[in-house]
């Protein structure tokens, strides 16, 4: 991603995660989701992804909206996960949880 659509998506990402903000991060984003490749090299939690956003909307909203992606379940996660420990993901789409717990750097 080059050009105005990685200064467009680095102003999204920086958006603060407080609830009010989701609703302008939702408008945000839309200039970009009419112009979405079908994939995208982006760095996202720290981690550096290829997503293909194209007709997923779970890689759509790590890609756009990473510091809203369910981000109560993460807020738990993280207390839980704080001491250390293993982090099994059970699910059945791309893993953006485990992606999301190997970036607290706990054994996933």
């Amino acid at each position: 991603m080059t050009g105005w659509k990685k200064a467009w998506l680095g102003f999204c990402h920086r958006l603060p995660a407080w609830f009010g903000m989701r609703r302008v991060a939702l408008w945000l984003r839309k200039p970009l989701k009419m112009v979405l490749s079908d994939w995208a090299d982006v760095t996202v939690w720290g981690l550096q992804l290829r997503l293909f956003p194209k007709g997923n909307l779970s890689e759509q909203r790590v890609l756009l909206m990473p510091q809203y992606f369910d981000r109560a379940e993460r807020l738990f996660l993280a207390g839980e996960l704080a001491g250390g420990g293993v982090f099994l993901d059970i699910g059945a789409n791309i893993g953006s949880y485990s992606l999301w717990a190997a970036s607290l750097g706990v054994c996933v």
